[in-house]
């Protein structure tokens, strides 16, 4: 039985595995499919190579460059000289049921190409496969199978992340373009890097056409090697084409650098191939609720690296992070005789929790300083687009700068709405209310994707001060003005087709509560089948309990009318609701309203109701305002 099992032979992986072995372990196994072959895009910040020599007290293998794959080739090499067992193998799924041996199946290809799987028991297995989470993902599976809750569950850091998608290029470039590329050395202050209307606004139009929907300038960030050579890091468009990538560069780089022409140099391998150096990544960080995992069946699990929490790459802080969290583990870890003996999976939580945090406010304070220099950028635009339409020269150019500028008044006031709101210290009005959410339907359809899902938040935060705000008039026995706040809460579900429209009907048995409430059964009727014709459907737990109001009233009213025209015209009235919905009610409300149901039938019976088919009426005598006879 192997003591300890690594899957994943990145920086967090291979480092992991060095600790310990210099903690004392010796049996410990890394599965990597890409063992020794290293290639990982992106730079990393030197003084990671100063920490891993420091937190394993030796000397790495000397690094040609500060690049991710060349800590990856340093921590491999230091690895093999320390008798560490490498495989090219990776991990598949737990050896849960196989022959109650505790372990991990793997899989790898022999010599004829073949895959073959392979049990290898194991006492504890590590989770350093990164954003991948892959011992994650299979714990949760285990658990979805059983029917049981899922232990690990994700979260984002930051609410903020306006631009998730974001290029990495290797390429060659004159000085004084990396000099002049890189946003760090320009002051935020500078929102509009000192362009005159016209170059501005032109140069916003050219970033359009790629579907870059912000007025700022992408952030471009760049570390630069020997020989001209940089890594370029760039905010870019979601949904950018692979064969746009490098056009999309080198359009950033022209206006970020104010060139008129900005050559880049693809960098050549030794076989006269261009390296595949553009890779567009997705960034929008998150954190695990927990790091480790123990059952009797299992090996234990633990999580290292960016599977506990993501990077930012623009702070580079992820390996640097995930070393110090590995350090913490060695630490907490109880070793005696070559194994770990002892581990407080709680502690080890919690210590891990704390040393997260402050990579958590690090993320969450450059998203939304991001976020907001974003936003400054919109209102800045403003004055240049008026600016730009008072000189225009032909319709066209009138045409689409004006329809620029109407985005522009959108989202600044949104902006304005929502930070006001926000910076409220007591409860809006009604009429402040109805103000706000009319004003963000206006305006959502001009807003960035982003700025849409905020938008949908707002509202869906507005439903909930309207539903809060009814339940008090409703306390307060003001129920007409309770049910117009709820009217007004239920519209913005029509209003904007996007809302998650299964909430409306929590709603819906609110207003149907408050007409019963106040006897109105026309209302109650009417508002009941307005609830189940609509295209979505509500819950089970909602829908029995509209039905349940709805017989309630319907026995009552049927007690206080004695009038055969109008009991008639009430039962009419029930069975069109009634009719498709008697199986429902048959199997789920027959027996708390026995007795209400009992009564309806025979009043159904004796009105002739044959079969509940719906006969004509017999009148059309209002029974809601003549009052019990």
């Amino acid at each position: 039985m192997v003591h300890i099992v690594i899957a994943g032979g990145g920086p967090s992986g291979l480092y992991l595995g060095d600790k310990l072995s210099k903690k004392g372990i010796n049996d410990i196994l890394i599965l990597d499919p890409r063992a020794g072959n290293y290639s990982r895009p992106g730079a990393v910040d030197v003084s990671i190579f100063t920490q891993a020599e420091k937190g394993l007290q030796a000397v790495l293998p000397p690094a040609k460059s500060d690049h991710i794959r060349n800590i990856e080739k340093s921590l491999y090499q230091y690895s093999l000289s320390q008798n560490i067992r490498i495989e090219r193998k990776q991990f598949v799924r737990f050896s849960e049921g196989t022959k109650g041996t505790k372990g991990v199946i793997v899989a790898y290809k022999n010599k004829d190409n073949k895959l073959i799987e392979e049990l290898i028991p194991c006492d504890y297995v590590f989770d350093c496969t990164g954003s991948k989470r892959v011992l994650v993902s299979e714990i949760n599976k285990i658990h979805e199978l059983r029917g049981t809750a899922k232990p690990f569950e994700l979260t984002p850091v930051s609410k903020d992340v306006a631009i998730k998608n974001h290029l990495i290029a290797y390429i060659k470039l004159d000085q004084n373009t990396i000099s002049l590329a890189d946003h760090s050395k320009i002051s935020q202050n500078n929102l509009l890097f000192n362009r005159t209307t016209v170059e501005y606004t032109r140069a916003i139009e050219k970033l359009r056409q790629f579907g870059w929907t912000e007025f700022a300038f992408p952030y471009c960030h760049n570390t630069p090697f020997k020989d001209g050579k940089t890594c370029v890091y760039i905010e870019c468009p979601d949904n950018l084409p692979t064969s746009q990538q490098e056009v999309w560069l080198t359009t950033v780089l022209e206006i970020v650098t104010n060139q008129p022409i900005v050559n880049i140099e693809h960098l050549i391998s030794k076989s006269n191939h261009p390296k595949p150096y553009f890779c567009s990544f997705a960034v929008n960080p998150q954190r695990l609720n927990t790091f480790t995992y123990q059952e009797p069946e299992l090996p234990k699990v633990v999580v290292f690296g960016d599977g506990q929490i993501e990077p930012n790459y623009i702070l580079g802080h992820g390996i640097k992070g995930a070393f110090k969290r590995i350090d913490i583990f060695a630490e907490e870890a109880m070793i005696y005789k070559e194994k770990i003996v002892y581990l407080n999976l709680a502690n080890y939580d919690r210590h891990v929790n704390n040393a997260i945090k402050k990579h958590e406010q690090e993320i969450i304070r450059h998203y939304q300083q991001r976020k907001s220099y974003l936003e400054q950028t919109v209102f800045a635009a403003k004055d240049y687009y008026k600016l730009a339409i008072s000189q225009a020269i032909n319709q066209t150019e009138i045409n689409y700068l004006s329809k620029r500028l109407n985005e522009i008044l959108a989202r600044t006031a949104y902006y304005l709405i929502r930070n006001v709101t926000s910076s409220k210290t007591k409860q809006e009005t009604f009429n402040e209310l109805l103000t706000r959410r009319n004003l963000i339907i206006m305006h959502i359809g001009k807003l960035t994707q982003f700025e849409q899902q905020e938008a949908r938040d707002q509202l869906q935060q507005l439903v909930g001060t309207f539903t809060k705000l009814g339940k008090e008039y409703f306390q307060k026995g003001n129920f007409s003005f309770a049910i117009k706040v709820y009217e007004e809460a239920l519209a913005i579900y029509s209003m904007y087709r996007e809302m998650k429209q299964q909430d409306k009907f929590n709603l819906y048995e609110e207003i149907v509560l408050i007409y019963c409430k106040l006897n109105q059964l026309k209302n109650v009727f009417a508002k009941v089948s307005e609830a189940l014709n609509q295209a979505e459907k509500p819950s089970e737990l909602t829908k029995k309990r509209i039905l349940f109001h709805l017989v309630k009233a319907t026995y009552k009213n049927l007690g206080l009318y004695q009038s055969p025209i109008q009991q008639f015209q009430i039962l009419t009235d029930f069975v069109k609701i009634y009719q498709p919905q008697q199986n429902f009610i048959d199997n789920h409300l027959a027996l708390s309203l026995k007795v209400e149901l009992e009564m309806i039938k025979q009043a159904l019976f004796f009105h002739n109701f044959s079969n509940l088919t719906l006969a004509s009426a017999a009148g059309q005598e209002n029974y809601m305002n003549t009052g019990p006879k």
